[in-house]
């Protein structure tokens, strides 16, 4: 055998015993555990109560009934944390049929006030969206990138439905509205929070065949946890610069002017100028 192919074959070695290493180490989560009472388990009971086959009639959507969005509504007012993070995984039929009913929960939450900001009630359809994204953002804290994924699509359509509505506010209501965003935020798990549990979940529940053929995919698991930061942070900054168009809006209100920056802004509608969650930059106007 060659030098140069018992050097490579050296550096192969050391580079698998490094990765199983990598995975076999400690997770970083903070261990778990779980609220009593947990918000999480009320939401699946939500969930539950809510019948897949009725969810669409033709083309119409068909939003949960009033006493299920009363129930996940009560559900969010409490700690959540899913229940059993080592049945997490996109192959638990169960698991997944919970996170599709969570993301159905959302949208109905949006259609409901969509159609309460119709009828002028302005603070039922922004405590519905608000409900939405607390969903995605608090209701699936403690899961794996397949959940957080799930989650983050919760809050964009939460967002993007309050973001339609900011024109019509009162600065009231804007103030409401920025004091949930502001809490969400500070509710919201971080992202490497995330992956040491999708870590600590490969360790415990994956064989050591899957953990040595996730090593053979490490190159194309990079990019997914790459598109995964790129898609959560992106809904992050968003969620943020929703928190700063709303102070934004209450300053033109109570001023009768727009603010020339964001900077006039603070302290008196927000204690600090939000920023992007990728580029770590205050955001602007």
């Amino acid at each position: 055998m060659g030098i140069k192919k018992s050097i490579l074959i050296a550096l192969v070695f050391v580079a698998v015993i490094a990765m199983v290493a990598f995975l076999m180490k400690p997770a970083s989560a903070t261990p778990l555990t779980l609220p009593n009472p947990n918000g999480y388990d009320e939401i699946i009971k939500a969930v539950q109560l809510t019948p897949a086959q009725t969810s669409k009639v033709g083309d119409e959507f068909q939003r949960a009934g009033e006493p299920v969005l009363k129930l996940a509504h009560e559900a969010l007012q409490k700690e959540c944390m899913i229940s059993d993070p080592h049945a997490l995984a996109s192959t638990n039929s169960a698991h997944t049929d919970n996170l599709l009913g969570i993301h159905y929960l959302a949208q109905s939450f949006v259609v409901r006030g969509t159609a309460a900001h119709a009828e002028h009630r302005n603070h039922d359809a922004t405590m519905d969206c608000l409900d939405a994204i607390r969903l995605g953002a608090k209701g699936l804290r403690g899961g794996v990138m397949f959940d957080r994924m799930m989650g983050t699509g919760c809050e964009k359509i939460g967002a993007q439905a309050l973001k339609r509505m900011l024109p019509t506010l009162s600065a009231p209501e804007c103030s409401e509205v920025l004091a949930a965003l502001e809490e969400i935020e500070q509710e919201r798990e971080s992202i490497e929070t995330t992956l040491a549990n999708e870590r600590e979940f490969i360790v415990h529940s994956a064989t050591l065949l899957q953990q040595l053929g996730a090593l053979l995919m490490f190159k194309s698991q990079q990019q997914v946890v790459k598109k995964f930061r790129i898609t959560t942070e992106a809904v992050i900054s968003s969620e943020r610069q929703l928190m700063l168009d709303c102070a934004g809006r209450m300053f033109e209100l109570e001023k009768s002017r727009k603010p020339t920056s964001a900077q006039e802004l603070v302290p008196t509608y927000l204690k600090m100028i939000p920023q992007d969650a990728t580029t770590q930059t205050n955001l602007t106007l």
